[in-house]
């Protein structure tokens, strides 16, 4: 466990599309007590990985970024999954439904064969990632490899 009492377990960043592009989206999982999400206030129940969950949207200002963000997290046994969605506003709907896709095939457990068959079951293949800058190196420290990728 890190210092502020959760581990950034996953960080899916979308690609730089120009030079004018100054905010790269992303998805990023946590994992943590239930420290984590004890300042939140849902907005929403939703279901993840098949347990109650909440969710929340806002918008926000981060340095000079107009930002909307989305959380929803769970707590399974002793762990709870914080799932952050954060883009800019006017880019936020683009990425929306990916981003629901991968609320939707969420699971705990299994290691990087669940996670890859998920990434499979969304459509994404090798090709697909490689055109969202997921390189192969990003691709090993998350514990997938072409090889696992391609089952």
């Amino acid at each position: 466990m890190s210092v502020a009492g959760y581990r950034v377990v996953v960080n899916f960043l979308a690609p730089i599309v120009d030079s004018s592009d100054m905010w790269r989206e992303y998805l990023m999982i946590q994992v943590g007590n239930k420290d984590l999400v004890k300042n939140l206030v849902p907005q929403a129940k939703i279901t993840l990985a098949g347990n109650p969950a909440y969710k929340m949207v806002y918008n926000n200002d981060e340095e000079t970024f107009h930002l909307k963000t989305l959380e929803a997290w769970t707590t399974i046994g002793g762990n709870t999954y914080l799932i952050i969605y954060k883009a800019e506003a006017t880019k936020y709907p683009s990425y929306l439904p990916i981003i629901q896709r991968m609320l939707d095939s969420f699971k705990v457990g299994g290691g990087a064969g669940l996670l890859t068959k998920t990434l499979t079951s969304m459509g994404l293949t090798n090709k697909t990632l490689t055109s969202m800058d997921l390189t192969n190196k990003t691709l090993t420290s998350m514990g997938l490899t072409n090889k696992t990728l391609n089952k």
